[in-house]
């Protein structure tokens, strides 16, 4: 059954919620609406989860099958539009303050998963099949590439400084790369996983990594060294 698991400041974790359309959650992300939105990367959804743990619902206006498939990374940027991105139809989305869809970027990403977009209205999304971080300058669609490539680029994340963290997925990568917003990247910055699926930060700077083959999820320092957060079974 798919759930959200939210673990404490204790390391223990609670049950959010089940109802999450029994498909598989892709993205998570807190919208500007300070709501819980999820991705349903197998119906094709996005849903609305309240903190309460009650049934989550699906988005008013979310995308049609023909507009986007295999949803996962969500983000918004400093107006308030939300930009998806679509794993299935190698594209991302854009849906304006009034509902309305459009492709925002519809060709060379060959499979788009997390989007972050920073203060200045960058929009940084991950690429899985060939393993590069793109860059687009709000409203511009012109690509640009973010360090180097990478194998399996599955979690990415943003920090507070414009920092971005990108976490090889397959095994084997075992490391995660952080890029500064100038375009400088340490590609060691934090090693020793085996399946990089999640980064996040809490708001004291440290980030806190999900690695999926490994079952952990870790709490790493701003000079990447990490520390076992919980040793739960995160398969």
């Amino acid at each position: 059954i798919p759930q959200l698991i939210v673990p404490a400041a204790t390391a223990s974790k609670t049950l959010l919620t089940e109802s999450v359309g029994g498909g598989y959650p892709g993205g998570i992300e807190v919208g500007p609406d300070g709501k819980l939105y999820v991705s349903d990367f197998v119906n094709d959804k996005i849903y609305i989860c309240p903190e309460d743990g009650t049934a989550c619902s699906e988005m008013s206006g979310t995308p049609t099958v023909t507009e986007c498939t295999n949803p996962n990374g969500m983000a918004w940027d400093s107006a308030g539009n939300m930009y998806v991105a679509c794993g299935g139809d190698d594209k991302i989305i854009k849906i304006d303050t009034s509902g309305t869809i459009t492709d925002f970027i519809d060709s060379g990403l060959p499979n788009p998963r997390k989007i972050k977009i920073d203060s200045n209205d960058n929009l940084y999304v991950n690429d899985y099949t060939d393993g590069k971080v793109y860059k687009y300058a709000l409203p511009s669609t012109t690509q640009s590439q973010v360090g180097g490539t990478y194998t399996d680029t599955i979690g990415m994340s943003m920090d507070s400084n414009g920092n971005v963290y990108v976490g090889g997925g397959a095994t084997g990568a075992h490391k995660i790369a952080k890029c500064t917003p100038s375009g400088t990247c340490d590609n060691d910055w934090s090693t020793g996983y085996n399946r990089v699926f999640g980064i996040a930060f809490d708001a004291t700077g440290n980030a806190f990594v999900v690695d999926k083959i490994g079952e952990n999820l870790y709490k790493v320092a701003s000079d990447g060294s990490k520390t076992v957060y919980d040793a739960h079974k995160y398969n």
